[in-house]
């Protein structure tokens, strides 16, 4: 790896964990962002910072560090060649955000280099959609149900929020005397 390769590469980011989305809105407060990255090689990286630039941005961000903190830093160690990497770092969203935009903030990468003794840097950006909350709610009209016989009951799920949401997993309970044939069509 030398400094021309550029090895890192950013392939998403979300707000949450691996595996846990989640929704985020102006003024919340130490909300995880996940970057994730591939790195290509052919070197291997015995140890790597990654430090987002908050205030470096084109146009300045609505997110800081814990303590305000605007260049909030993490270490990754003994980072292989074709290894998908995961850095979390926890934000602050200024109230006054923007939402329904996607905001590109710088990424410096230093990571040494075990064929070299050298620290190599490598600028990078990284997406971070900002769409505000989910809002569900649910909602059905009134059925009457007839003895004896199959009876559908229609449930309307909406999404009032700025962010799309799913998967949405939902189930459906009903007293013993009525039996329930499929949950959800």
């Amino acid at each position: 790896c030398t400094s021309l390769t550029n090895p890192f590469g950013v392939t998403g980011a979300i707000w949450g964990t691996p595996g846990s989305p989640i929704s985020v809105s102006p003024g919340d407060q130490n909300v995880p962002l996940t970057v994730t990255l591939l790195f290509s090689g052919p070197c291997t990286s015995p140890q790597t910072n990654y430090e987002l630039s908050l205030a470096e941005a084109t146009n300045p961000t609505p997110f800081t560090g814990p303590n305000g903190i605007t260049q909030p830093k993490d270490i990754g160690l003994n980072i292989t060649p074709n290894t998908i990497v995961t850095e979390t770092f926890y934000l602050n969203i200024n109230k006054s955000a923007t939402t329904g935009i996607t905001y590109y903030v710088p990424m410096v990468i230093q990571y040494a280099n075990n064929t070299e003794s050298s620290v190599i840097t490598q600028l990078t950006q990284v997406p971070i959609a900002l769409y505000g909350p989910v809002q569900l709610s649910f909602s059905t009209g009134t059925t009457n149900l007839v003895a004896g016989e199959v009876n559908n009951v229609t449930i309307t799920i909406t999404n009032s929020g700025s962010a799309a949401s799913g998967p949405v997993a939902t189930t459906v309970s009903a007293p013993a005397s009525v039996t329930l044939l499929n949950q959800m069509a």
